[in-house]
């Protein structure tokens, strides 16, 4: 299939969140996409330090060729001496984000030469969702984090109301009010959902507005599989969200590859677990931002000196000031410490028992799938939600005690993952998930499935996403088991495969047509559109004829004429014989092969007709009310009941050409074959079915949808009822924000128009 131009000038950019893992996992989703879509040009910004720290790990070969790294601004001042707010440089870098991804975004465009048609962003990059409508161009967000925290984003005004109420009271209380977050609990949340006692913060103001900004999204792209949803959490994110696609993990390959040769490893990570034996090994990794305390560094050091378990340690070289004097002397023999560790590939070494991690949400991910129990120490942001998750929802791991780690409180928990009956449950709870998760990355797979929407209706082949569209067309027409429906969709792939007939026949001469692929575009889409349904007028104007001409036929008829012209009378007299041919051509009206050949194929469709008539009546009055039925639908033509037919009239000046019947939308060139079909099984189902539809109209209007709509809609009234200004008719997601709208021009300008309006009253704001 020639590819469109309209594909070649495809032009996504994204734009990474650049810390933690965020801008790794992006990235992840950038070489997916770009390698499904090589003609497809990949524009990837993030800062400096995060795309030398990205690119430089990867082989070139690792990253296609149509992907290409732009480097923007951090958002630091020059010479600015930071204070000890952790939060202080990711707040620097949001507050000039938006104009430091736009100047980025105008040096992609001009280095490409290509418009930006498409804008991935990470979720909290919330000012894209206004640079796309600015740029016309689609939005579509990443959400790292697990699916629980965005549902805990979509609901943080309510959150947040309920918890001022009295927050010490609702801090170890559940968030049953919230659908699938039953199992959680508030002290669960990150200090940016909740409310600060020190005033928000220009990242927590950011994340506020997620939940009423992601409805605009073109879709929305989970790092997650939908198999390891709740139901009730299914339910609800997809009835707020009804484009969310749940790709898989963006970090982790699926089914994990092989592991390379240990030789390879240049941290000797691989060779020293080749020594080990199997399930026993301890990894200790904290990512490249979370770091616990130093107390609690030193009591991870002593736990392991006194269980003498074998253990990895990732250990940044300013950390290891805070570990025991000779520990690592005395722990040489079954401990190794490196500063950076391969994490996926020891993860997925048969040595390793259990992962002590500070439950960032790709780490649990990599842990399950490598089937790894874990021991969780919750640090910051949706650390808790992951840890409540691991511990309780999934029973794959633990958290220690106090979420501090303590000598005891550690050595407990190793003593219970690598010892006892529970560590033995909760591997073989993890290797469940784990094929949950292979299960979801199989071809038939949801992740699968997930993955192809979003190339397909977002950034492929126009042709090839009119495909997919009409593959799911056709799905639908089974399931809803409508004889309408699969006669559309069938006649469609008719003519699909005529299409495709025609165009490899003629290839050679539509390669000199340029505008073919376009030609063709609109010819599909004329086709397939329920709007149009064209390709059920052509099948019915063009192919339906051509089916009751018979092959021997026309053939007999051919050769008949062929041997009259070769004979010696016709070529002596000429003209003579010529009229001779025509009189005998307009004798009287015999029947023609034609109508010999087609008379058994009539006795069968008496037979049926037969069959049909003596079916019971379900309706006492279903004839004449089918008669008014398609009477209104089709008035100018003349359509007839399956019990009376009229005759046709012998005026040439009325003769009628095209017979219909408005119920099948089917139209017949002669009368005997609306006959047929009104008399067959296949009419009288659909005018049963469409009775049967009308006189249950009615009762399917009262239904109100589903129990969880019905509690989505009271949640969101409650909400909107409460930041809504009745007078502009607008909503507001927070009441900071209903306040400030309250005082602005607009709405002043608004009372003052009613009360020029009014005649004898007064509107009081």
């Amino acid at each position: 299939m020639p590819t469109t131009q309209s594909s070649k000038e495809h032009h996504v950019a994204v734009l990474a969140f650049p810390f933690g893992s965020h801008d790794l996992t992006i990235l992840g989703l950038t070489r997916r996409l770009a390698r499904a879509l090589p003609k497809v040009q990949f524009s990837f910004l993030s800062t400096a330090k995060s795309n030398d720290s990205m690119f430089s790990a990867f082989k070139p070969e690792d990253i296609p060729s149509n992907v290409k790294p732009y480097d923007v601004e951090d958002g630091v001042p020059m010479d600015h001496v930071f204070s000890e707010n952790p939060l202080e440089i990711l707040e620097l870098f949001l507050k000039a984000a938006h104009g430091n991804f736009k100047k980025g975004l105008d040096v992609a465009e001009i280095e490409s030469g290509k418009k930006v048609t498409c804008l991935i962003a990470d979720m909290f990059l919330t000012f894209v969702a206004d640079m796309a409508k600015g740029m016309e161009a689609s939005w579509i967000p990443l959400c790292v984090a697990v699916p629980y925290v965005l549902s805990a984003h979509v609901y943080t005004d309510l959150i947040r109301r309920l918890y001022n109420n009295d927050g010490a009271k609702f801090e170890p209380q559940t968030l049953d009010f919230i659908p699938g977050l039953n199992g959680f609990r508030f002290s669960d949340l990150s200090e940016e959902i909740l409310p600060r006692e020190s005033g928000e913060t220009f990242f927590s103001y950011e994340l506020s507005k997620i939940g009423c900004l992601l409805p605009q999204a073109t879709a929305i792209v989970m790092n997650f599989c939908q198999e390891l949803y709740s139901a009730p959490l299914l339910e609800d994110l997809k009835f707020v969200f009804p484009n969310l696609l749940n790709v898989g993990f963006l970090t982790q390959e699926l089914p994990p590859p092989e592991l390379p040769p240990s030789d390879s490893d240049q941290t000797g990570c691989l060779l020293w677990l080749d020594k080990q034996e199997p399930k026993s090994v301890a990894y200790i990794g904290f990512g490249t931002v979370a770091s616990p305390e130093g107390n609690e560094l030193t009591a991870i050091a002593e736990a392991l000196e006194e269980s003498k378990i074998p253990f990895i340690w990732s250990l940044n070289e300013n950390c290891k000031r805070h570990l025991p004097n000779g520990f690592i002397q005395r722990t040489k023999n079954y401990g190794k410490i490196v500063s950076w560790a391969p994490q996926s590939q020891i993860l997925g070494h048969v040595s390793i028992g259990v992962f002590v991690t500070h439950c960032g949400a790709n780490s649990v991910f990599e842990s399950v799938a490598n089937e790894v129990p874990m021991i969780c120490r919750p640090m910051f942001g949706d650390h808790g939600v992951n840890g409540r998750l691991v511990e309780e929802i999934w029973g794959i791991g633990v958290k220690v005690e106090g979420i501090v780690f303590n000598k005891s409180g550690l050595l407990k928990s190793l003593k219970l993952v690598l010892g006892q009956e529970n560590g033995r449950e909760m591997r073989q709870r993890s290797r469940a998930l784990r094929e949950l998760v292979l299960k979801a990355a199989e071809p038939s797979g949801s992740a699968s499935q997930d993955f192809k929407t979003l190339l397909y209706d977002e950034l492929g082949d126009e042709i090839i996403s009119i495909l997919f569209i009409a593959r799911l067309a056709s799905i639908q027409a089974i399931e809803a088991n409508s004889n309408v429906d699969t006669e559309k969709i069938v006649t469609y792939w008719v003519l699909f495969s005529l299409i495709s007939l025609f165009e490899s026949t003629f290839m050679g001469l539509l390669q000199w047509l340029p505008f073919w692929p376009y030609m063709k575009l609109t010819i599909i889409c004329w086709l397939m559109i329920p709007g149009f349904d064209g390709a059920f007028y052509v099948y019915n104007h063009f192919v339906h004829p051509c089916l009751y001409m018979d092959v021997q036929t026309i053939i007999n008829w051919f050769k008949k004429q062929r041997e009259f012209l070769l004979e010696d009378n016709f070529l002596a007299n000429g003209s003579e014989a010529l009229h001779k041919l025509i009189a005998n051509e307009s004798k009287g009206r015999e029947p023609s092969m034609l109508q010999k050949d087609i008379k058994p194929v009539q006795v069968m469709e008496e037979k049926e007709i037969a069959a049909v008539n003596s079916i019971p009546e379900t309706e006492p009055n279903a004839c004449e009310t089918q008669a008014n039925m398609l009477a209104v639908a089709c008035p100018e033509s003349k359509v007839t009941t399956c019990w009376e037919l009229s005759e046709i009239p012998s005026d040439q000046k009325q003769v009628q050409k095209e017979w219909t019947c408005a119920l099948c939308l089917v139209t017949t060139t002669c009368e005997h074959d609306l006959k047929m079909h009104l008399r067959g099984l296949r009419h009288r189902a659909a005018f049963v079915e469409k009775m049967k539809a009308n006189n249950s109209k009615k009762e399917a209007e009262k239904r109100a949808g589903t129990s969880q709509q019905i509690r989505m809609n009271h949640a969101r009234n409650y909400m909107n009822s409460q930041f809504r200004c009745s007078i502009c008719n607008i909503f507001c997601c927070r009441s900071e924000d209903l306040d400030g709208h309250l005082r602005g021009k607009k709405h002043l300008a608004r009372i003052e128009e009613l009360n020029n309006s009014l005649v004898g009253g007064k509107l009081i704001a």
